[in-house]
């Protein structure tokens, strides 16, 4: 008998006794010893689920992606230019770089496809043929030598150009139509597009630096850029189709994104229309500055 008392008043028996059943990380139910009954009286203990954190965080991504297409949109519909630097980024922190390109190639194609129609009758004077006939020729040259290449050193030219160009603008104000027209600069300009678009998938900006300086108005601007970037998004398309990377919920994503987005860019380009043309500007060099930004994560 005494035996049978020192077992119930054992360290470990006492220890079972003022413990309650919590819920474990694993399946069932178990014993936790930092849930005693030596809780306060009226006092309801709130407990978490498992995984809540995950689902928060998760939720809080998918906010993130469709902000970023959200903007992305809009600020293609204004400028003409924006939508994959902005909303590639924001959707691969919920879905991962392979998914977020895959997906949002449609939506961007569908974007630039609409800004071309839309803005066709601005297509004089802009060298916007001769510009994508040099930049396929940059892409061939960087399918070729991309073995070779270091992408980060690629996106930190693509960062300095971009900066330089903001310096130019913002704080020496400095007229740079008189080199956009220089033949050299539309060689090298279509080609490094080209090469960066090939080497690292993004060209928007050298695009758009380049015609921002030739284009006599903004549907103009918009028309030549879109030329460029619905020639490589087909392209582009094409290529991952013939790869089998178009899933078919990868696809009806991508549809659906496109109609939003379409929707966005529509009242966009209805803000756009309206805007003065140093407002337009303004608005170019802040794209410009978002893009810098990303390409600033990129390199980290």
């Amino acid at each position: 008998m005494f035996q049978s008392w020192s077992r119930i008043a054992s360290p470990r028996a006492i220890k079972r006794l003022t413990t309650r059943p919590s819920r474990t990380s694993g399946s069932g139910w178990g014993w936790s010893s930092t849930r005693a009954i030596s809780t306060p009286p009226g006092r309801r203990r709130r407990y978490r689920k498992p995984g809540a954190e995950n689902r928060l965080d998760l939720s809080l991504l998918d906010l993130a992606g469709g902000a970023g297409i959200l903007l992305g949109a809009l600020a293609s519909g204004v400028v003409g230019l924006g939508f994959p630097i902005v909303a590639v980024p924001l959707m691969t922190l919920a879905y991962g770089l392979e998914t977020a390109v895959v997906v949002m190639t449609l939506p961007t194609l569908a974007i630039d496809f609409v800004n071309l129609c839309s803005n066709r009758k601005h297509r004089e004077g802009t060298a916007a043929t001769t510009f994508t006939l040099w930049a396929i020729v940059g892409a061939a040259a960087g399918v070729l030598i991309r073995s070779h290449l270091d992408e980060k050193i690629l996106t930190i030219l693509l960062g300095i150009v971009i900066a330089l160009y903001l310096a130019t603008q913002t704080f020496l104000t400095i007229d740079l139509k008189r080199a956009a027209y220089h033949p050299v600069t539309q060689v090298s300009a279509g080609g490094l597009a080209g090469l960066l678009q090939s080497a690292i998938g993004v060209s928007g900006p050298v695009v758009a630096i380049f015609f921002i300086n030739r284009a006599v108005s903004r549907e103009a601007f918009i028309f030549s850029a879109a030329v460029v970037f619905t020639v490589s998004g087909s392209v582009r398309a094409t290529g991952l189709a013939l790869t089998g990377d178009f899933t078919s919920q990868r696809l009806v994503a991508g549809v659906l994104i496109a109609v939003v987005a379409l929707a966005v860019r529509t009242f966009g380009a209805f803000l756009g229309a309206r805007m003065e043309p140093q407002g337009f500007r303004r608005a170019f060099i802040g794209v410009l500055a978002i893009s810098l930004f990303f390409l600033f994560l990129k390199v980290l």
